[in-house]
């Protein structure tokens, strides 16, 4: 097993050294800004160790030097940092806590720097109300300053491990080290999921005792750009469990009588309708609560319970997602956790991998609880299918100097990128997700009033990426305007293709209004 887990992570890391020369991204540091980055990580540290006694522990250190005033500054938080654990279950210990500033002198942390309390995320939240987080508000802090900190949160119930976490950090690594020791031999597993989007080296460490030691030198920080794909799509990432289940989560079906006012008001004749309207509901008025199942020792809380705290974890919006789903009557729906085979608990701290499927008319639909993403399977906008919509004018327009005014066209449904974040040499990878886009318009101009300019007619092509098309013209006092977008990636990593997509936006953008008088 150990072996499996090195072979997945250095391999899959190796692979960036293999990318196109065309790629938009090439694993190298590209800085936010001129003056290179605000900080650096000297070291990251994480050390597991899962112990015979039904205890289990995670060593934390974390070396930052402060390379510029503005990591300093509240927004980027980098003098301050943040511990939550649960008391109930848990155990803080604070190993060392000081600032070396850029004269050698070492200072102190100053007792009164440790400040608890109630995580903000856990104030709605009567079941998590317990949870604390620890501010430690770093001092001595100033430029070329490094800050060290060095903490262990103890398990004191069980000797589970579960962790998931990104490589990359908002500020570029020399160094980040990871230690695994699981006493519990029985359980053991452990497993990386890992993307070879960052060139920088993994190196296997076997000449020692533990289970498994990685390190990983000379890490790019995270990309600063608009649309990026998820965090589990873009960078290399481990995932580290010895939990010994891998069948499916369990939950109970019980009918929550509360919840019948709100399952009526969202009925609708058209089953996938109603259930969207549902797991509308869950996600935009359940609080979702973003807490690692390990402070809350694995337990989850009953849809009955999620629903009178109007609060859960993404695996409990999902228990009570799906039992909504079975009490309106909609079918048999399943949590399913979209994970690697074996792995299947990893998605407790994955929550984008958690859904609620529900067979509709013999088809699947994937649900997420905490997003309202489109379903899988996708919806069906080809340019066939799409009915003729009649807009009334004067919703539309706003007028402009002289006789003119503007006509603007409704946002599209579920297409959302807006072309003046697409710069010119962007060096992300672009999220934009398969489309099939087709909206028809009429809109019918008072006697007199014509489009001003030329009919718009624009058609364009790409074999890879796909097919755009806008058309506006008017015949009589009726102005007919056609928009297809056909969009054949999900993520676009190609320089061409994202020059080519970019100029598409630009004329999708652009077009979306015409002038009248």
């Amino acid at each position: 097993m150990k072996h499996l887990f090195t072979l997945l992570a250095c391999m899959a890391i190796g692979l960036a050294t293999m990318a196109q020369s065309n790629s938009l991204y090439n694993g190298v540091y590209v800085p936010a800004s001129n003056n290179g980055p605000d900080a650096e990580y000297q070291l990251i540290l994480r050390e597991y160790k899962s112990n015979a006694d039904n205890t289990s522990s995670i060593r934390y250190r974390k070396e930052i030097k402060i390379l510029r005033n503005r990591a300093l500054t509240a927004y980027a938080d980098k003098g301050e940092s943040f511990i939550v654990w649960n008391p109930a279950t848990q155990k803080v210990t604070i190993n060392e806590c000081y600032t070396i500033q850029a004269d050698g002198k070492r200072v102190e942390m100053n007792p009164q720097g440790y400040v608890e309390q109630l995580p903000s995320n856990c104030v709605d939240c009567a079941h998590l109300n317990g949870i604390r987080e620890m501010a430690i508000v770093h001092c001595g802090m100033e430029i070329g300053c490094t800050i060290v900190l060095d903490y262990t949160i103890t398990n004191l119930k069980s000797n589970i491990i579960q962790d998931y976490f990104v490589i990359p950090q908002d500020c570029p690594v020399k160094k980040y080290e990871i230690i695994a020791d699981f006493n519990n031999k029985e359980s053991e597993y452990f497993h990386t999921v890992s993307n070879p989007t960052f060139d920088f080296k993994c190196q296997e460490i076997n000449d020692d005792s533990h289970n498994f030691h990685l390190i990983f030198t000379d890490i790019a920080q995270t990309y600063q750009a608009s649309y990026l794909p998820q965090a589990r799509e873009l960078y290399p990432i481990v995932g580290i469990s010895n939990y010994p289940k891998k069948e499916t989560t369990k939950w109970e079906y019980e009918p929550i009588a509360e919840a019948e006012d709100i399952i009526a008001t969202c009925h609708n004749d058209n089953p996938l309708t109603f259930a969207l309207q549902l797991r509308d509901y869950v996600v935009d008025y359940v609080h979702y609560n973003s807490i690692s199942p390990i402070e809350m020792a694995l337990e989850t809380s009953q849809p009955s319970k999620t629903w009178k705290d109007n609060c859960g974890t993404a695996i409990e919006k999902a228990f009570l997602l799906a039992n909504l789903f079975r009490q309106a009557g909609l079918g048999e729906a399943t949590i399913i956790e979209g994970s690697a085979e074996g792995f299947s608990q990893m998605s407790y701290v994955i929550p984008e991998m958690i859904k609620v499927r529900l067979p509709l008319n013999g088809t699947n639909y994937d649900f997420s609880p905490i997003s309202k993403n489109n379903v899988t399977p996708s919806k069906d906008n080809s340019e066939n299918k799409n009915p003729t919509v009649q807009l009334d004018y004067k919703d539309l327009i706003s007028p402009m100097a002289g006789r003119y005014n503007k006509i603007t066209l409704p946002n599209d449904k579920s297409f959302r990128i807006n072309a003046g974040l697409l710069t010119a040499n962007r060096t992300a990878p672009l999220a934009v997700g398969k489309q099939d886009e087709c909206y028809i318009y009429k809109i019918t101009l008072p006697e007199g009033m014509h489009m001003v300019g030329k009919p718009v007619s624009i058609e364009k092509k790409n074999k890879d990426l796909g097919q755009m098309r806008i058309n506006i013209s008017q015949e009589g006092n009726i102005v007919t305007v056609e928009r297809y977008l056909k969009i054949e990636q999900d993520i676009i990593s190609n320089k061409k293709h994202y020059k080519t997509f970019r100029n598409w936006m630009i004329d999708w953008d652009t077009y979306r209004s015409f002038i009248i008088k």
